[in-house]
């Protein structure tokens, strides 16, 4: 029996789609937190502490300002990784 994929999922991997579009290498860290639909500073924290592979983040010492950095590949790996082809990878 064939499976069949939830319409919320392919509507999910449709925003997806259109996100990498508009953002071929570099993905906006609030548009992230849009599409995960968590909150942006919970994100960035997140980042920074390395609890995400998808995201890099880093400041710039004691009175710096601190910067985030999701490239649009990885995010996008990170996110249809298990499914890709749409045969179960893992």
């Amino acid at each position: 029996m064939p499976l069949k994929i939830p319409r919320p999922v392919l509507d999910k991997m449709d925003e997806l789609y259109r996100l990498v579009e508009q953002y071929p290498s570099k993905i906006p860290t609030k548009e992230v937190a849009k599409f995960l639909e968590m909150d942006y500073q919970c994100l960035i924290r997140a980042i920074e502490q390395g609890k995400v592979p998808f995201g890099i983040g880093w400041d710039n010492g004691k009175y710096g300002n601190r910067h985030t950095h999701i490239p649009t590949a990885p995010f996008y790996f990170w996110y249809v990784g298990p499914t890709i082809g749409g045969r179960m990878v893992v």
